[in-house]
């Protein structure tokens, strides 16, 4: 019996299984939900929902592409509800928003809309809520075989 080895493979093939399986490992990705809570929002059609990542400086931040991800999927179906971005969000808060200032819980929300612009300002986009996402990345080995 001859078996073939990985060493023998065509360079290019080999290439080419590796980034394939790369691509397929690279679109898992697992979520928990630590908190979760179902009932009738009672938003209406003019309302919105403004989704935020949680970060605190370098170290530790949600990934953007999390927050829109999940953005997009409020946002979609015959459900979906007023989705704000979260930049333009955060642009036009400023300064209250940004990774050093934001409020971590809700009691600095509550002084937070003590302030005179804050609440005038999330009236404008017509927020109904405040929803913070907290999560990282969580890197395993990157290398494998096939």
């Amino acid at each position: 019996m001859i078996r073939a080895g990985w060493h023998l493979i065509n360079p290019g093939v080999r290439f080419c299984l590796v980034a394939l399986a790369a691509l397929f490992l690279a679109s898992c990705t697992t979520t928990t939900i630590d908190q979760y809570r179902q009932g009738d929002t009672g938003i209406e059609g003019h309302e919105s929902v403004v989704i935020l990542g949680r970060r605190q400086g370098a170290a530790y931040e949600t990934r953007e592409e999390f927050v829109e991800c999940v953005g997009d999927r409020m946002g979609n179906g015959r459900d979906g509800v007023n989705i704000v971005p979260e930049q333009l969000f955060v642009d036009a808060l400023f300064p209250w928003f940004e990774p050093r200032t934001a409020p971590m819980r809700s009691d600095d929300l509550e002084q937070l809309m003590a302030q005179p612009l804050v609440p005038e300002k999330i009236s404008e986009f017509g927020i109904r809520y405040i929803v913070w996402l907290d999560g990282e990345t969580q890197r395993t080995n990157e290398m494998g075989s096939i």
